[in-house]
């Protein structure tokens, strides 16, 4: 009966000692991560990417489940002149089934800024329209989307996403939307469709009178 006793104690002490580690353990292991990502986060902005590298690197290897490590290596890379291996590192993650609707919209912002700095607009495009489809009032992808149809001269689509974009941030400038008009007649000419160029450039003064 002692030896019984005496065999429970020592499985006692024993399984709390290997609890006590454990937790222990995981405690400090997530502290460091925390300490690893705020450190990379701040070499990043001062513009170490190598060091940067590491940083996100060394999370992923102590946690493979970290999506934010993820998104900022391929940040790292794409910012370092390497967008295409961004893009891969990126779109392996699409079907991880754990991400957050946060991680979601900065997955697809980083995927459209790997397709925009290769070169592949339209590629761009859609990732943006996945994230408005998530969040309809995102200023950012709003804001993008002005940027690439214009990059793009497609100057109707730009108006469109330009007026969106100033009625969500609130910020609403008659003078700049006028002038988008006014390329997009000037287009309108030079492919010379006249009668919708004249509709378009009244369009623009109806917007801001001034323009004249």
């Amino acid at each position: 009966m002692n030896d019984i006793f005496i065999i429970l104690i020592v499985g006692g002490v024993i399984t709390v000692i290997f609890f006590g580690y454990y937790f222990n353990y995981n405690s400090d292991s997530k502290s460091r991560v925390k300490d690893l990502y705020a450190e990379g986060l701040d070499l990043l902005i001062a513009g170490k990417r190598k060091a940067a590298y590491h940083n996100f690197k060394e999370i992923i290897d102590k946690d493979s489940d970290n999506i934010k490590a993820y998104l900022r290596l391929g940040q790292v890379l794409r910012e370092g002149g390497n967008p295409t291996q961004a893009l891969k590192i990126h779109k392996g993650l699409i079907h991880r089934k754990s991400l957050s609707h946060y991680e979601k919209i900065e997955l697809h912002k980083n995927i459209s800024l790997d397709y925009f700095l290769s070169s592949n607009l339209n590629a761009a495009k859609e990732e943006l329209f996945i994230i408005l489809r998530l969040d309809k009032t995102n200023e950012w992808a709003l804001n993008q989307l002005v940027a690439i149809f214009q990059k793009q001269q497609k100057w109707s689509r730009a108006s469109e996403y330009l007026e969106k974009y100033q009625k969500v941030a609130n910020k609403i400038d008659h003078h700049k939307l006028a002038l988008f008009k006014v390329q997009e007649g000037r287009f309108l000419t030079e492919e010379k469709k006249f009668k919708e160029a004249r509709k378009t450039f009244e369009d623009a003064l109806n917007i801001n009178g001034d323009l004249a």
